[in-house]
């Protein structure tokens, strides 16, 4: 601390500035030690990392239904998509292939996934 307010000195005269300069320094560091401790700890309290977490701890089956309703309701409205898919789905076979590959990547490995992106 000493040696910092000594180089200091050698730059600035006024004994005031320096103080200022001093304390504004200090605050820098102060600062910049905060946020580094706030970008450490963000992804440990991140709602979407626990989400997704709870989605890939789900059932082998991959489902994460809380009751037979929940199941009930999420069964019909795929088969809902499923059968809709069939007119909105590109008649293209590159470009199907292609959009698939990109949700397989994505993490989108079900059957159905090009029919729900569709």
């Amino acid at each position: 601390m000493d040696y910092l307010i000594h180089l200091l000195s050698g730059y600035i005269e006024d004994e005031t500035l320096l103080q200022y300069l001093f304390v504004a320094l200090v605050a820098v560091a102060v600062f910049s030690a905060v946020i580094s401790v706030i970008y450490l700890l963000t992804p440990l309290f991140n709602p979407l990392r626990h989400r997704l977490a709870g989605i890939a701890n789900s059932g082998a089956d991959g489902s994460s239904y809380n009751t037979e309703k929940d199941k009930l309701l999420s069964t019909s409205f795929l088969t809902y998509v499923d059968e809709l898919g069939k007119y909105v789905l590109p008649k293209d076979e590159k470009e199907r292939d292609s959009t698939k590959a990109r949700l397989i990547h994505a993490g989108f490995r079900q059957e159905n996934s090009i029919r729900t992106f569709f």
